[in-house]
Formats: C-alpha cells, sequence, structure tokens
C-alpha cells in the first residue's frame, strides 16, 4: 500500500522495518520485566506512554510484552510548530507512582531532556526505577546525561521526522512509514 504523502517528505524508514525493529525491542523487554517481576511483593511494572508522538509506538511494543504491567500516559509539551521549547510542562499526570519500576516510552530521544526531566519528576513522585525505551535515539545530541535503555533505531542526523505518531505540526501522525520533512 502505498503512501500519498507531500513532495518535501522522504522515506527514511518503512512500516516493516520499523515492525521488526520494534519485535527486537520488545523481546528484550520483555527478559528485563521477567526478571524484574520475579521479585516478591513487587508492582507490576507501569509503561507510560510520553503523548502524543509515541502512541502508536507504545501501541505496538504493548502488543508484543508478555509480562504482567500496567499501562499510563504522559503528556509533556516540549516542542510547538516542529520547535523545541527551552522548558518542558507536564500537561497531564495523575498517576501512582510510588514504589513503582517505570519505562517511559517515546517517539524519538534526541537531547533526551523530555526523559530527563519526566524522571526526575517521577522520581520525585517515589518511583522506585525509571527506564525508557524510544522510537529513534537520535545519537550525539544528548544534552542530559541520559540515554534509553531500548532504542528501535539509532539515528545520526537533524532530520525532522515524520509518520508513525511523529507529526508535521501536528498532522501526518498517521502516515505508516516514517518520513524525513525536507526544508
Amino acid at each position: 500500500m502505498t503512501e500519498r504523502v507531500p513532495d518535501n517528505y522522504s522515506m527514511v524508514y518503512s512500516a516493516l522495518y520499523i515492525d521488526y525493529m520494534v519485535d527486537k525491542v520488545a523481546s528484550d523487554i520483555n527478559r528485563w520485566i521477567s526478571l524484574h517481576s520475579l521479585q516478591a511483593k513487587s508492582k507490576p511494572i507501569m509503561c507510560l506512554c510520553v503523548l502524543k508522538g509515541a502512541v502508536h509506538f507504545f501501541n505496538d511494543l504493548m502488543k508484543r510484552i508478555t509480562g504482567k504491567i500496567e499501562y499510563g500516559f504522559i503528556q509533556p509539551k516540549s516542542y510547538i510548530n516542529n520547535q523545541q521549547l527551552e522548558d518542558i510542562t507536564i500537561l497531564e499526570h495523575n498517576l501512582d507512582v510510588l514504589n513503582r519500576r517505570i519505562i517511559l516510552v517515546d517517539d524519538i530521544m534526541d537531547t533526551g531532556d523530555t526523559i530527563y526531566k519526566l524522571s526526575k519528576c517521577l522520581y520525585k513522585e517515589g518511583a522506585k526505577y525509571v527506564a525508557s525505551a524510544a522510537l529513534i535515539h537520535r545519537k550525539g545530541a544528548q544534552k542530559a546525561d541520559v540515554s534509553p535503555g531500548w532504542a528501535c533505531i539509532e539515528h545520526e542526523g537533524d532530520e525532522w521526522f515524520v509518520g508513525y505518531g511523529m507529526d508535521d505540526c501536528e498532522f501526518n501522525r498517521n502516515l505508516r512509514n516514517i518520513y524525513k520533512l525536507e526544508r
């Protein structure tokens, strides 16, 4: 099935490749969950979808997780009109994270600021451990001293990605493939 996309989009990662990489990361996370679930009296691991961009990745990843987990959603605001903001605001969060092991699931980790600040917030609220999984890890762009525990794709470059949950000014998140936006 061919997707209709604007002329200034060029495909970087196909839906088939994404699916393959999500399988690999899910296997690694399943092993991690089975190790951490063996601890007596521990609460189920909580997987938090970082909205809005990670929703497709989160959905596909969670269908492959076999261990006992709980879902949750957290919505930070870190971009406006494809421009990164200086500070991150959490728009939605009403979760019981006390003594929980948490996996933050995000679409892309470039500077690491979003995951770093969300982790800091979750630890402040009593989380026992915070790990992260990213669809795309943009290597070499980190400002914060953080990298994902799991990444489907290691990418070098500063392209703006569109599709599979990532947006072009809030549009085209529904594309199955990942494209780079040619400016």
